[in-house]
């Protein structure tokens, strides 16, 4: 375990409070990133986020110093968006500014290696196709793809920071996959039906 998140730890458990601030300013970010990915609406992300923190303060007693607090944090993270995305259905989707191949600006006639425009756009839009796809995953499973290729964990980091077996997460990982395809495909035909 990282020293300085213990020694935060371990002033805040003994009533510090303040100790805290070093904690969130250090994980702040991983929390959030993982948020916005499993969410896709920043402000969102940023109400879950610091639910999160919330949640780790209150619950700091329960803490196991013989792991990193950075993957007791992500836990947390993960398991708050999961319940808060089993509760709601998704409305609508965010789609990132730097989707829109018409926002960058491209050079004036110069030699280059990067992809034509046409390729920009087709890479934007299958980006675009598999976002939607992560975004209509049920819960358990979009966790699994984001901490996997996002986040580009291992399977016992996923594992450890889901609390379940290698086992099942190369089984959601599975199914996530088969998902994901199965409406990439649906997705595919549609477009090519209209």
């Amino acid at each position: 375990m990282n020293t300085d998140d213990f020694d935060a730890v371990q002033q805040c458990l003994t009533g510090n409070s303040q100790a805290f601030q070093s904690l969130v300013e250090r994980y702040q970010r991983l929390v959030y990133d993982t948020v916005v990915r499993m969410v896709y609406d920043p402000e969102t992300a940023r109400d879950l986020t610091q639910e999160v923190f919330v949640n780790a303060y209150v619950k700091l007693h329960t803490f196991d110093a013989r792991y990193p607090f950075r993957i007791w944090i992500h836990r947390i993270a993960v398991n708050r968006t999961i319940d808060f995305l089993r509760r709601k259905k998704p409305e609508y989707l965010l789609v990132d500014q730097h989707s829109d191949p018409d926002s960058r600006s491209l050079p004036m006639q110069i030699a280059d290696s990067r992809p034509n425009p046409e390729a920009n756009l087709e890479s934007s839009e299958t980006a675009e196709r598999i976002k939607r796809a992560v975004y209509m995953l049920e819960p358990n499973l979009k966790a699994i793809i984001i901490l996997r290729h996002f986040r580009e964990m291992n399977y016992d980091q996923i594992a450890e920071t889901l609390g379940i077996p290698i086992g099942t997460v190369k089984n959601r990982l599975f199914r996530a996959r088969e998902k994901l395809q199965a409406v990439l495909v649906k997705d595919e035909w549609l477009e090519g039906a209209f």
